[in-house]
């Protein structure tokens, strides 16, 4: 039998920042600055949001909720809107199928 997901405990603040920088290393250190200017992207557009870490170990960004989450992968960070569904996205950035996610692949910082 395989192994039950690793879930974990949640956390914000300073300890998210720490977590996130660490799970970014750990995923693949070559996407650091990318992942870096995704998180400096969503703190410049929603300064208000706070950097989470979710029970699954995933980088979050919250306001009155989940907004997005990040997710760094082999060669592109996957920036995810939990209400994706009701963004306006006349350059038809966002890609996704689902009831409500949507997600843009990010590859470089600019």
């Amino acid at each position: 039998m395989g192994q039950p997901a690793k879930v974990s405990e949640s956390a914000t603040g300073a300890e998210a920042v720490r977590r996130i920088s660490a799970y970014v290393e750990l995923k693949n250190p070559k996407l650091e600055l990318v992942a870096n200017a995704v998180r400096q992207l969503v703190k410049k557009t929603v300064p208000e949001a706070r950097e989470a870490v979710n029970t699954w170990g995933l980088p979050t960004f919250e306001q009155h909720g989940p907004m997005c989450y990040m997710i760094v992968g082999k060669n592109h960070v996957t920036l995810g809107f939990t209400r994706g569904t009701s963004l306006e996205d006349s350059a038809e950035l966002l890609e996704g199928k689902g009831k409500n996610l949507r997600h843009v692949k990010v590859k470089e910082v600019e």
